[in-house]
């Protein structure tokens, strides 16, 4: 009994041993081919597999490889390989740092209409306080959609910065943004409609467009989002107001505060006090919802994710 035992655990390792070099084989031969036909395929395949080896997605992280493509689709004349190639010259990444070899491939890619180039070199004029260029390259780049941009330029309307200070203009753009799932523009735009800033006051969708970027994990949103529940006459929620207040808590790093930021803070903490107080034995639960919902949605650094990049 136990000589058949051990022989079939023998035969069942065999056959998972066999099936994993199988699948490695497998990955590694279609790998190669992959690889093979990328280099002298069409410029977007290039890109593609460049940017899986650059970020080792579903390929071991390679910056040479990477290179080497974005290359071969930048020499065709490929927008996203272009700026991707400058950023990788620019910083260093793959290549001895070449900043102004960097630049020239990026704002290659901006006069090809790449939206992202287009957005880097917007960054750029505003660092070097030349706002009027500055919006000229927004402006492209969010006409050609970039969400950065576009909540970008609606900054720039609603604070007179490079532009005349247009409210409605402002709403405008930041819509344009929140409707992409950019989370900074849907808590902005939400903020807008809380306040009647270049729209018709409603309370409503201001609570629609804070919960949507909430839900993403932007810790201002949730905040705002928590206290509307609490205080509204309209959307008063005392349950879902302890659970956004619990979250934006859970999520904020004190440390990071300046003196305003901790003593609203410290409000929020008060607010939970009083609202636990309403809620009784329900917050409870409420609270541990909290906690599960924070940990498996952590705070984002970054609202718009890729499109956060500096272009100094």
């Amino acid at each position: 009994m136990s000589f058949r035992k051990i022989g079939l655990s023998v035969i069942i390792v065999v056959a998972l041993a066999a099936v994993v070099w199988l699948t490695i084989h497998r990955q590694t031969k279609a790998e190669s081919e992959h690889l093979s036909k990328a280099r002298n395929s069409d410029p977007a395949a290039q890109t593609e597999l460049a940017e899986k080896y650059l970020q080792g997605s579903g390929v071991p992280k390679n910056e040479a490889i990477a290179a080497e493509l974005f290359q071969s689709a930048a020499d065709r004349g490929y927008p996203a390989a272009e700026r991707d190639l400058g950023m990788m010259y620019m910083s260093g990444m793959g290549f001895a740092k070449d900043e102004s070899k960097g630049e020239a491939l990026v704002r290659r890619a901006a006069d090809h209409n790449d939206s992202f180039a287009q957005f880097l070199i917007g960054n750029k004029y505003l660092n070097e306080k030349n706002e009027a260029v500055a919006v000229e390259w927004y402006r492209k780049a969010a006409e050609n959609g970039n969400a950065a941009a576009q909540l970008q330029i609606g900054m720039m309307y609603s604070q007179g910065t490079g532009v005349p200070k247009n409210q409605v203009e402002a709403a405008n753009w930041f819509t344009k943004a929140a409707e992409q799932g950019y989370a900074d523009a849907q808590n902005t735009i939400g903020q807008f409609y809380l306040m009647g800033i270049g729209v018709r006051r409603d309370e409503t969708q201001a609570a629609d467009w804070l919960r949507k970027s909430a839900s993403q994990g932007y810790v201002p949103a949730q905040e705002l989002l928590g206290r509307i529940y609490k205080n509204s006459p309209i959307n008063r929620s005392y349950s879902d107001a302890y659970f956004w207040l619990n979250v934006a808590v859970l999520n904020t790093d004190v440390s990071k505060l300046n003196k305003d930021e901790r003593e609203r803070f410290q409000e929020d903490k008060q607010l939970l006090d009083d609202l636990k107080s309403k809620l009784g034995s329900e917050a409870q639960a409420i609270g541990d919802r909290a906690r599960s919902w924070a940990k498996e949605h952590p705070a984002i650094n970054c609202p718009g994710a890729s499109q956060c990049a500096s272009f100094n």
